[in-house]
């Protein structure tokens, strides 16, 4: 082989063990996709976003079940948890009753964990207000970084009351929020017509 193409060949597989290097995490870290969400609406305020959602409660992690890889490659996976219903705020979920909660990100089918930027999963044994939408087998699908608040001053696996949730400022915050919610509606105005294929 010439001097030249060895050359050539150590530079080429040198760029491909970088880039594949590049996202590899530690041994038996899954590789990491992150995603940025755009929203159509604005949602930092607590009062937008509980029009956006049919489900606003309070509700303790109780265990990490799974994961829930999507078929469609567009759509995010999710990880499943089972959470206990501490008080609604808004819908019609019971306190003191357990649901499954799915929670956007998550390792994907291809073994990919993916996230988006500025979310986090939820802790087990910690406290939290979850906006959700509901899911045609029952659960509850939290979809954005703005869907789980987690309660302030209470730490995973402190023990709750009616008292310590009335006192709690993030519960007041979107007991508030849910009482001053903007319905959502979508701006029709920037819907634009497709033209037909012919």
């Amino acid at each position: 082989m010439k001097k030249w193409n060895r050359f050539a060949l150590m530079l080429v597989t040198a760029v491909v063990l970088v880039v594949f290097s590049a996202g590899a995490s530690g041994a038996g870290e899954p590789m990491v996709c992150y995603r940025y969400n755009r929203y159509v609406f604005d949602a930092s305020d607590p009062a937008v976003v509980a029009g956006v959602y049919e489900n606003v409660f309070v509700a303790r992690v109780m265990e990490k079940t799974g994961n829930r890889p999507e078929a469609d490659e567009a759509l995010f996976p999710y990880t499943v948890y089972t959470v206990e219903i501490l008080r609604t705020l808004k819908g019609s979920l019971e306190a003191g009753t357990t649901q499954v909660l799915y929670k956007e990100g998550g390792v994907n089918a291809d073994g990919l964990l993916c996230v988006n930027v500025g979310d986090e999963q939820p802790v087990v044994g910690g406290y939290y207000v979850f906006l959700t939408s509901p899911e045609e087998d029952g659960g509850q699908r939290a979809a954005g970084a703005h869907c789980q608040v987690p309660l302030l001053g209470l730490e995973s696996g402190s023990s709750v009351d009616d008292g310590t949730l009335d006192a709690n400022p993030t519960v007041q915050q979107y007991a508030s929020a849910v009482a001053a919610q903007v319905p959502y509606e979508p701006d029709v105005r920037r819907v634009s017509s497709q033209p037909l294929l012919h």
